[in-house]
């Protein structure tokens, strides 16, 4: 026979010829051997290959008795190739990694002493991922692997060796080792057969461990036969190993039998995860099991999302475990130094690879006393789910199956582009690991010149149903999954031309940002001139830079009107045949020079030169040169991007960004720190049922309707005074000229008080702060009214029962329905301010408790009222504040006493467990203080963009 053919048979074809001495144990060995020869180099799937004499010895041996029919088993004289990181007498185990590159095993492993009893030869060690911690065989110390269907593509791992030396025709069998999917992965991505037996069939006494409760040796054949048969001769009792389990080999007469009326289950969520191309082969596949009479349904897993998570924090953890043993005093690579402390670091940082160092690091993270309960705990938590479900759908279905991968091979250097996209394409493999489940993966179609893999997952310890299922399965292919070796010559002409281009194009790419990179160097300096600042450069040539706001035409000569952020210019543009709509973009180099007819401070600039920079293609949809208060508000919101151009709406925000500088300066300038809190809060701040939930990865969240409980965690912190300047979310339905659901608060919150009059007094300064300074520059922004920014000496202070008697002797509706002062008290009150105080503010101070949060302080002296406060500000509130309750007994009792769950407010009551000081704050709305500052009679036109019941866009 052909020696090409004969590396192409599977194992039962061969034994047959063996069984009829149409050709012999040394035939089969060399024609092994020749294929490694004449294709190892290109594909690299062997890191070591056994002595050829040696070998032909043992394989004249297995003739010998053959010739008798005294043969030891189907497989005595057949070649096997071994993973490099299972012991094998006589060749070394590097788990391809430098840190054992000499190590020669003093033992062997269960799994291969088995097989040298069933008359198998070994005929190399094959290579793999480094300690088998990888999905693409690219993590080898060693060399690299190919994908035999195209060598620019990966051959999957971490037994990438193991299956490209069967799909090659190398060997006809092989051992690999499955951790998450590493014997059933690269069977996939190579077209053959790959199982991973239930956790404690097969032996792991002389595996090299990567993670103990995942590890299980696994057959790798071309055909399911040829897989069954080398699991037999694999499995079994060993008490060498301790997790090792007592079970049958399957019987190969149970491949035969038909599967009609087998329940097979689909997880039915798996298509969110798998590549289109290979979701309609998987579809193809399923149509395959019906026609053989199977019934295959979709059942529920919703795990997905965290089998891989569950994986890598176990598989990890275990790993920084099982390798703390190469120190480089027992065995393998020793790098010498003075000290072992130095010894080790340098032993290991020079002998372990990147990915396996990656994992080490990650797997003492884990478990790590500060986060061995946040993942390592919890992965372990998640694997029991996972295990109760899939055993509960085992007790209801034969098998479930699923694609193998959710991709084809992926392309040579995308894991280290992109290796999250690695190892999430082991959600399908890990559930069979994580479970200890028997999983086999068997070709199913290929996608693109690639093949593609059927995985089908059994229960535990019934792997003659699943391989039953397989066999039946495998005879409906009408394809032979044999790759085309005599292209690989030209593959490897393309790949070397292509790095060739890739060469000359990196040279000219590198050149090029060369140049990119000498031009920050000489980047030449603009010196823009802004507007307001042109009177000091008379008779000077300026660049300024603005949008064309308005052009005056007088005879022929033009007035274009440059706007910029600090105001206008007034260019002369003499005898220019060019056009320029309004709005666009221009950079103008020119001289400045007075001009008393100027209406922009006299000045003006003269013979410019014009750049566009940015084209208006079409007018805009309101003036920007237009008093706004002829406008329709809901238009100006609208088109809101652009309304924002015209300066008197501008000019709202100018102030608007002053008041925030003088609030946050000042309170810098008393000893507060700024923070920033989260805004995505597990529970209501405030309580009640004004707050927006969101769906959080699954979890009911909140928006925050307030940073109250971190401010007040703040203070406690040791910071003692801090503010924030932040958005707050109130999800209530008002649609009123006052009201936003979302707005901007100005916060702060101070310790060491002692009462809400200290936050009061706090306020009245900073107030006096914000308004004296907006009093002397708002000119500079506002030039189209005067602002009213008187704020008395002291500000009113009455009690919320005085209020409400002056508003009801003013004849005003005191409350409405919650209690609190209507808005029509709000503006009597004004009323009786300025009245009886000169004043624009007042401050209404002791609210009823049930008006207040649970954490406000109860007046002891007003049984029923709080030691809190509202300040208004001609008319309409626009701060909450008071002190707070500090003792952590008397909260925790308001808490009760409001209704609400201590445990839903653990994380806030914790700082007033360890002491925490009296303290008080407030929040003040920033759009309601720019609105009555700025004299607008609806807060959204202090609103940037308003958040309301019906708007949410722009």
């Amino acid at each position: 026979m052909v020696q090409s053919c004969l590396t192409q048979l599977p194992l039962q074809q061969l034994t047959k010829l063996l069984q009829q001495r149409e050709i012999s144990c040394r035939e089969i060995l060399q024609a092994y051997l020749d294929k490694i020869h004449t294709f190892n180099n290109h594909l690299g799937a062997f890191l070591q290959v056994a002595d050829r004499e040696k070998l032909l010895s043992l394989a004249d041996e297995s003739d010998a008795r053959w010739q008798k029919k005294q043969n030891k088993s189907a497989l005595d004289g057949i070649p096997i190739a071994i993973k490099d990181n299972i012991h094998v007498h006589g060749l070394k185990t590097t788990c391809a990694s430098r840190l054992l590159h000499n190590y020669s095993p003093p033992y062997e492993a269960t799994c291969v002493e088995k097989l040298r009893e069933a008359g198998a030869i070994f005929i190399g060690k094959t290579n793999l991922d480094e300690f088998a911690m990888g999905s693409t065989t690219e993590n080898s110390a060693t060399q690299q692997t190919h994908n035999p269907w195209d060598i620019n593509k990966v051959a999957g791992g971490s037994s990438g060796g193991s299956a490209v030396a069967v799909s090659a025709g190398m060997s006809p069998l092989a051992l690999g080792s499955d951790t998450g999917g590493s014997v059933r992965q690269p069977a996939s991505f190579c077209g053959i057969v790959g199982l991973k037996p239930t956790y404690g069939y097969v032996s792991r006494y002389g595996l090299v461990a990567y993670a103990s409760s995942l590890d299980q040796v696994g057959p790798m054949a071309r055909d399911v036969y040829g897989a069954t048969q080398l699991l037999n001769a694999i499995g079994g009792f060993d008490e060498r190993d301790s997790t090792s389990i007592r079970s049958a080999p399957v019987a190969l007469e149970a491949l035969q039998r038909n599967i009609a009326g087998k329940k097979i289950a689909i997880l039915g969520e798996i298509s969110n995860y798998i590549n289109p191309h290979v979701a309609k082969v998987f579809e193809q596949s399923i149509e395959s099991l019906r026609s053989l009479g199977a019934e295959v349904t979709e059942v529920e897993f919703p795990f997905f999302d965290y089998v891989v998570a569950a994986y890598y924090l176990i598989a990890t953890a275990e790993a920084s475990s099982n390798l703390a043993r190469y120190d480089g005093v027992k065995y393998g690579q020793r790098e010498e130094r003075k000290t072992y402390q130095e010894m080790l670091t340098a032993t290991r940082s020079q002998g372990f690879g990147k990915e396996v160092k990656k994992r080490i690091l990650l797997g003492n993270f884990v478990l790590s006393s500060g986060y061995y309960d946040a993942y390592y705990l919890k992965a372990q938590k998640m694997r029991r789910r996972i295990c109760h479900l899939l055993n509960n759908i085992l007790h209801s279905y034969d098998a479930i199956v699923t694609p193998t991968t959710p991709n084809t091979a992926f392309t040579k250097g995308e894991s280290e582009q992109d290796f999250m996209k690695v190892y999430v394409a082991d959600v399908t493999t890990v559930i069979a690991n994580l479970t200890g489940l028997p999983a086999v993966s068997i070709p199913c179609g290929m996608v693109e010149n690639l093949p593609v893999g059927l995985q089908i997952i059994g229960g535990a310890l019934q792997e003659q149903q699943i391989l039953n299922i397989a066999y039946q399965f495998e005879k409906t292919q009408q394809k032979q999954f044999i790759p085309k070796l005599e292209n690989i010559d030209t593959q490897q002409q393309i790949v070397h031309k292509n790095i060739a281009t890739q060469n000359k194009a990196h040279q000219s790419f590198s050149e090029q940002l060369q140049q990119v990179r000498a031009s920050y160097k000489a980047q030449p300096q603009h010196s823009r001139i802004y507007n307001n600042d042109l009177a000091n450069h008379v008779a000077k040539e300026v660049t300024i830079c603005g949008w064309v706001h308005k052009i005056n035409k007088l005879g022929g000569v033009e007035f274009m009107i440059i706007r910029d952020a600090t105001g206008f210019a007034q260019v002369v543009v003499e005898n220019s045949s060019e056009k320029y709509e309004l709005e666009t973009v221009v950079r103008v180099t020119g001289i400045v020079a007075r001009e008393k007819r100027s209406p922009y401070g006299e000045i003006e600039i003269a013979k410019p030169q014009i750049e566009v920079v940015g084209h208006s293609y079409a007018a805009p949809p309101l003036s920007m040169s237009t008093n706004p208060e002829g406008f329709n508000l809901p238009t100006v919101l609208d088109n809101r991007p652009v309304s924002l151009r015209n300066p008197q709406i501008l000019s709202t925000f100018k102030i608007q960004s002053l008041v925030v500088r003088f609030f946050s300066g000042y309170l810098r300038s008393q000893n507060f720190f700024e923070i920033k809190t989260p805004k995505i809060i597990s529970t209501g701040t405030e309580g009640g049922s004004n707050i927006f939930p969101l769906d959080y990865f699954g979890r009911k969240v909140y928006l925050a309707q307030s940073p109250q409980f971190y401010k007040q965690t703040m203070v406690g912190s040791g910071l003692e005074r801090v503010f924030e300047v932040g958005p707050v979310f109130r999800a209530e339905r008002h649609s009123t000229t006052r009201h936003l659901n979302e707005y901007t608060s100005l916060d702060f919150e101070m310790g060491f008080i002692h009462n809400e009059q200290d936050v009061i007094d706090m306020q009245e300064k900073l107030l006096r702060h914000i308004f004296q300074n907006l009093q002397q520059t708002y000119a500079d922004y506002v030039t189209d009214r005067t602002l009213d920014l008187a704020i008395p000496d002291t500000i009113p202070r009455i009690h919320f029962l005085e209020a409400l008697e002056i508003i009801k002797s003013r004849g005003g509706k005191a409350v409405q329905q919650d209690d609190d002062i209507s808005s029509i008290g709000e503006q009597v009150l004004h009323k009786y301010c300025l009245e009886e105080h000169n004043s624009h503010f007042v401050y209404v101070i002791g609210y009823p408790q049930q008006k207040r949060p649970v954490y406000t302080m109860p007046d002891e002296r007003l049984p029923g009222y709080t030691r809190s406060f509202d300040l208004l500000y001609k008319g309409i509130e626009i701060t909450t504040g008071g002190q707070r309750i500090h003792d952590y007994e008397m909260l925790c009792e308001n808490i009760r006493k409001g209704g609400g769950s201590l445990e839903d407010v653990k994380d806030y009551l914790s700082i007033f467990k360890h002491g925490m000081p009296p303290h008080g704050g407030l929040g003040m709305g920033l759009e309601r203080l720019t609105m009555k500052i700025m004299g607008h009679d609806n807060v959204r036109h202090a609103s940037l963009f308003p958040r309301d019941i019906h708007r949410v866009s722009p």
